[in-house]
């Protein structure tokens, strides 16, 4: 391949734009077909460098990329370019950890290959010092053949987002479950390398998906979906050994191209994906792996729950980091800890052995420690359940001498919940499939003095305002869930406000 050459990128990469725009995903090569059909990725940011993602399409044999990152979107002002190999070993998908830029500065980049130009991407570096405002946008739970991605186009048109929050289940693992209405590729439930890789192409191709890729950075973590529903470090409730071969084969697989497919910081393959983000002296963001790092097997009923209360959730080496993590944010003086993680924290004194409900030492372990250590202003994050809810989070809610549900009194944190992007709501699929249990989740959402709101019936995402003085929390809803066109338009605010440690309650 000749030298990089700025002009001849340029020329191109203004039609890359061009196309972008459009919803087309680059130019064509000599096959016909797009090399770069699957738009471009950042993540990972932090203040000096930020990860960005291609991938090759159309590629046989190994190949090398061009890229650059500059400051504008015509990419006249280039700060840092370099090549990079789109490796058959990594399904051709090509990251690039992008280093010495400046913090909380937005810059845009692309990829080229034999004259054949991306999209021209938009990413942010997070800022540093004395920060005023946050903006992120919160999302989780993703079913192809359940809804519309009209949630991701909106969050593609939001302004000024730091990052996107991505909490899991960005891909489902089922096989076709439309009788070919909706066709998946591959059309059968996902084993193997192959399978995976291929329903992160066909998910990837999705116009809206690629937009909000192309505009915002993402921070992501897996929830269970990523290799198959209710897993723990083990198993999953979705895979039969004797049926499907080894878990730890399918559980390889699957983080194998969980790495390869999205923008995150290569690690080891066997490394932990719990990180922590710095805001500045604004908010640190802590990233938490509630399924197949630490996560013993979920008890099958109360009873179990009683006898073996010790249960692991997070696992020893992840709830040390995690407590340490939380000891430094506040030692440094950070106002706020944002917690990204799956599954629901607060109690809601039903049985669901999925969510922190199962492991209640653990849960216990982490808010004592929140109490000893007097640290404050914390907010849950979390998705998975296909709802939205809005909580305070407190030891026993149910004890009215330790909780005031009028007041907020005896809260330690707060806890938003954020609807499932596609996926069937909470509420539809209980009705259809239980309508014993969903009158019972209904009659039992009214006995829950810690909830604030709570809605079961409607897809969307989170969108959160931090400042000095309170974090807000808006519920984006879809008014039409299998029209990719649909409005979102926000139907619920709740605020928590600094050193108050609840949800605050209407003057």
């Amino acid at each position: 391949m000749p030298p990089l050459d700025r002009r001849g990128f340029l020329a191109g990469a203004g039609l890359a734009a061009a196309l972008g725009a459009s919803g087309c995903a680059g130019t064509q090569g000599d096959r016909g077909q797009p090399r770069f059909a699957h738009g471009v990725a950042s993540g990972d940011p932090g203040a000096e460098r930020v990860v960005i993602w291609t991938r090759l399409d159309g590629a046989g044999a190994a190949e090398e990329l061009e890229w650059l990152v500059a400051r504008e979107p015509q990419l006249r002002h280039v700060v840092r370019r370099g090549r990079v190999v789109a490796d058959p070993l990594r399904d051709f998908c090509c990251k690039v950890d992008v280093g010495g830029l400046e913090p909380g500065t937005t810059y845009f980049y692309a990829f080229r290959v034999h004259g054949e130009h991306s999209v021209v991407g938009r990413t942010r570096t997070l800022p540093q010092d004395a920060v005023e405002s946050l903006r992120f946008a919160v999302a989780a739970c993703a079913n192809y053949q359940q809804g519309s991605f009209a949630a991701y186009a909106r969050i593609a048109e939001l302004e000024s987002l730091d990052a996107v929050l991505h909490l899991g289940d960005y891909i489902y693992e089922y096989g076709d479950q439309t009788d070919g209405r909706l066709p998946l590729d591959p059309p059968h439930e996902i084993l193997t390398l192959e399978d995976y890789r291929r329903r992160y192409a066909f998910y990837r191709r999705d116009p809206a998906l690629q937009a909000a890729h192309r505009v915002h950075p993402f921070i992501a973590v897996w929830d269970d979906h990523e290799s198959a529903n209710n897993a723990w470090r083990d198993g999953a409730g979705n895979h039969d050994p004797e049926r499907e071969g080894p878990w730890r084969e399918r559980r390889a697989a699957a983080i194998q191209a969980w790495h390869e497919w999205m923008p995150v910081r290569d690690t080891a393959a066997d490394a932990p994906i719990h990180r922590s983000f710095r805001f500045g002296d604004l908010a640190d963001l802590v990233m938490l792996d509630t399924r197949l790092e630490g996560r013993e097997q979920p008890a099958a009923s109360p009873q179990d729950i009683a006898s073996d209360p010790a249960r692991e959730l997070l696992g020893a080496a992840q709830e040390a980091w995690l407590l340490g993590e939380l000891d430094a944010s506040q030692a440094r003086g950070t106002r706020w800890r944002l917690l990204g993680q799956q599954v629901v924290f607060a109690p809601l004194g039903n049985f669901n052995p999925d969510q922190w409900d199962g492991y209640p030492q653990a849960r216990q372990r982490i808010l004592q420690h929140l109490g000893r250590a007097g640290i404050d202003n914390v907010v849950f994050l979390t998705g998975d359940i296909h709802s939205s809810w809005a909580l305070d989070v407190a030891p026993d809610p149910y004890d009215r001498a330790r909780y005031d549900g009028q007041s907020g009194r005896g809260a330690q944190a707060v806890e938003f919940v954020t609807p499932g992007i596609a996926s069937e709501p909470l509420g539809h699929y209980l009705a259809r499939r239980d309508p014993e249990a969903h009158a019972r989740m209904v009659e039992g959402i009214k006995q829950q003095p810690h909830l604030r709101f709570a809605d079961y019936t409607n897809r969307g995402f989170v969108s959160l305002e931090v400042n000095a003085q309170r974090v807000e929390a808006s519920w984006h809803f879809v008014a039409a869930p299998t029209d990719p066109q649909s409005r979102v338009a926000i139907a619920h605010r709740e605020t928590v406000r600094a050193g108050e440690n609840r949800l605050s309650r209407p003057v």
